[in-house]
């Protein structure tokens, strides 16, 4: 994104426990009705404009997250 000039703003990550449907257990390989996590995350510019938006879905039980943010522009420390 730096190479396109996109300055990432702000992000939100949202995570809720879900219990699956068949079409979603087939695609996992996990039994119907499982508990899933699904991870939606959406990053925007200083105008707004999003610049990513990403839906995961893993099976609850392997829900493993990490973040590290950080603005390494100069003028902003």
């Amino acid at each position: 994104m730096k190479d396109n000039n996109i300055r990432i703003f702000r992000s939100l990550r949202k995570v809720d426990i879900e219990s699956i449907d068949e079409y979603t257990a087939l695609h996992l390989g996990i039994p119907k009705n499982s508990k899933i996590a699904v991870v939606k995350s959406i990053t925007e510019d200083e105008d707004g404009k999003v610049v990513e938006y990403a839906i995961n879905k893993s099976p609850a039980e392997k829900l493993h997250i990490e973040m590290y943010v950080m603005d390494t522009d100069p003028k902003n420390i």
